[in-house]
């Protein structure tokens, strides 16, 4: 296929993603985006994460939202801009993996068209700039020079740019430390069969030396600017307890409804089928060397997804760009270039039915959107009524897990601890109840806006302190804004 032929099909899936995120912009942001963008926009104004903001994930997530902030503004600009780039960052990344397996371009095209229908899924949650969207760039880029590899000269620049890719990953999400791990032992395997041990080592070194080596320069920038405590407790100490049992974890990717939720997936689980039949069609024949690669891609992913151990929707955007490839490859494999027809018909009836799914969900209601939905569309609505209640330049304390009220009212929070459930159910919690409390004493916002739905214990000090300087504000919900128990309070004069 010519150069020419590739890039008007990748031009046209670009500007078809592009179309449907545009058609997504004014959703409401979900928490986790909501979290980041606040957190950045905190940072470009002095702020310093883990003392001034505190969050359980690594630096990276918030120096792209503020590099985008730089770029875009503070307002929907930026989100859009961030999911776009690395959803295209991902198409061509998916092309370029894709291509290494069986049929070439043309693989590689339909596993990249396969990510253009389902990448901005709204029931996964693709079409919000979560960190998922920025790890799958990030891995399905290294497993593509890793695939090269197999079939190119291995040099330092290409090995230490996978590193690279791998460790950024990383530091995205802690978990994505395993399908590195995965790729590298799958490839040294392979190197050790071919009698060349000695690349396979190379390879483990350069990938494992890089990811150290980015852990050890960021705890040493903590380190170096008197923060490394606070540090250390949010990205080490506070996940360590919220993972849970890992290898509980871990097992419960044993059970198909976990691995794969039906209410979740739903007509995307057609991804998994054709990949599980591409996966019972090896033992008719000896494993290639690039299957290897992508088994442990797409085991990595998968254990990834299971790690943290609360299974949210947009973790399991870790196993798309992995089923995308595989489905190509197993339909590829199974049909054969030989009968290029059947071949171009399966595929297209595949397609024809994850755009018609994907088509429902572009005028779906957000109160429909499992897991988040209700919740995003009543804080929606709820926001102007929060906002009628400030006088200008005045902000107010959401406490609780509703943090993207901050986003919708465009006020930057009171204090630096966004979820109340941080607190409760993290370490240091004493420290950092110490350091709210003085923050609110300090400056008391004239209102708060308590979620009491939330794992409140009944005698935390934050509450109490909230009782004691603060009176319950009735508000007159108009008929659109259903009243879910949020509750205003007023400071008292």
């Amino acid at each position: 296929m010519s150069k020419t032929s590739i890039t008007l099909y990748l031009t046209l899936m670009s500007l078809f993603m592009v179309g449907i995120r545009w058609i997504y912009k004014d959703l409401p942001l979900e928490m986790d985006s909501a979290t980041y963008s606040i957190i950045a926009e905190g940072i470009l104004n002095g702020g310093r994460l883990y003392s001034d903001y505190w969050d359980i994930k690594p630096p990276p997530i918030f120096m792209l939202y503020a590099l985008a902030q730089l770029v875009a503004g503070t307002g929907g600009a930026h989100i859009l801009f961030l999911s776009i780039t690395a959803s295209l960052a991902t198409l061509l990344g998916i092309f370029t993996a894709a291509r290494q397996g069986p049929g070439g371009d043309k693989t590689g095209l339909y596993a990249a068209l396969l990510w253009t229908i389902v990448s901005a899924d709204r029931i996964m949650q693709g079409n919000y700039p979560n960190t998922e969207i920025f790890i799958n760039a990030l891995l399905v880029w290294a497993t593509a020079l890793t695939l090269t590899l197999l079939t190119q000269a291995q040099t330092p620049k290409k090995l230490f740019l996978i590193g690279v890719l791998f460790a950024l990953a990383s530091l995205f999400k802690h978990v994505c430390a395993i399908p590195a791990a995965f790729i590298s032992l799958a490839y040294l395997y392979l190197k050790w069969k071919e009698g060349l041990t000695k690349q396979g080592l190379q390879f483990v070194f350069f990938i494992g030396a890089t990811g150290v080596l980015a852990w050890a320069l960021m705890f040493s920038y903590f380190y170096y600017n008197q923060r490394l405590p606070e540090a250390w407790d949010a990205l080490v100490t506070f996940n360590r307890g919220y993972a849970g049992n890992m290898t509980a974890n871990i097992l419960s990717l044993l059970n198909p409804l976990t691995a794969f939720p039906p209410n979740i997936f739903r007509f995307n689980l057609i991804l998994v089928l054709t990949s599980c039949l591409g996966i019972s069609w090896i033992y008719k024949e000896k494993i290639s060397r690039r299957t290897w690669i992508f088994l442990a891609y797409l085991t990595g992913s998968g254990i990834a997804v299971a790690l943290p151990g609360k299974f949210h929707a947009h973790y399991y955007l870790l196993w798309i760009p992995a089923l995308c490839i595989g489905s190509t490859w197993a339909i590829e494999r199974v049909i054969s270039s030989k009968r290029a027809l059947q071949f171009h018909l399966v595929y297209l009836l595949m397609c024809c039915i994850l755009l018609s799914y994907q088509a429902t969900q572009i005028h779906m209601p957000m109160y429909k959107v499992p897991e988040i939905g209700p919740r995003l569309a009543y804080n929606y609505l709820l926001s102007p009524l929060i906002s009628q209640q400030l006088d200008s330049g005045e902000s107010f304390l959401q406490w609780g897990h509703n943090v993207e009220l901050y986003y919708y009212t465009g006020h930057q929070p009171p204090i630096g601890e966004l979820r109340a459930g941080h607190i409760l159910d993290g370490s240091r919690g004493k420290q950092r109840v110490e350091k709210v409390l003085l923050e609110l004493k300090k400056n008391p916002p004239p209102l708060v806006i308590l979620a009491r739905g939330w794992k409140f214990r009944e005698a935390h000090p934050v509450e109490s302190w909230i009782d004691n300087n603060y009176h319950e504000l009735l508000i007159d919900y108009p008929k659109s804004v259903p009243n879910i128990g949020i509750k205003f309070y007023k400071l008292n004069k």
